[in-house]
């Protein structure tokens, strides 16, 4: 399930491990892709243990390691996650839709569910490959950020498109 908005925000990060959260205390074991300890102020997330190298997405999609390695459990939400590197940038590398399918089935074999937090996580022309990639897509609205064009328009597209969106989740309305 990939998390989107048209407005990148800490909000979406908290929703989705929120959301996380609520699945694991369902029994479901859920692999949240993109978020991580530090990355928003106030999104749970994980610590790293001294013994463990870290790994993030970007590795795994350039296959320097798997998805197990690149895995991290967090304590507090109780899901593994795999974290986005924030000085990372889409420009740094390339990959395509096969590598992010490749990806999300290597999840699949460690979880039930695997979360994309498409909020802090694609910010460039890579949207498409990931929205391409996945089984469901959720759109993110606030408040705050409620510009009515730019959010009738990320709803078209992802109403238009061949991945099965599941709707919208408003929040700070």
């Amino acid at each position: 399930l990939l998390a989107s908005s048209y407005a990148g925000n800490k909000e979406g990060t908290t929703v989705l491990s929120e959301l996380a959260r609520e699945l694991a205390e369902q029994n479901e074991k859920v692999i949240l892709i993109g978020t991580g300890a530090g990355q928003h102020e106030g999104a749970p997330g994980f610590v790293l243990s001294d013994d463990m190298k870290e790994y993030a997405l970007k590795d795994v999609l350039q296959q320097k390691c798997t998805v197990k390695e690149a895995m991290s459990y967090s304590e507090e939400l109780k899901v593994h996650c795999i974290q986005f590197s924030p000085e990372s940038t889409d420009a740094d590398f390339s990959y395509s839709v096969d590598d992010v399918r490749r990806v999300l089935s290597d999840c699949l074999g460690y979880g039930d569910i695997v979360l994309v937090d498409g909020t802090v996580l694609i910010q460039s022309h890579y949207a498409q490959i990931w929205h391409e990639a996945v089984d469901a897509s959720i759109a993110l609205c606030r408040q705050d950020d409620a510009d009515f064009f730019k959010v009738d328009k990320m709803l078209n597209d992802l109403q238009k498109s061949d991945t099965y969106f599941a709707g919208c989740i408003l929040f700070g309305f």
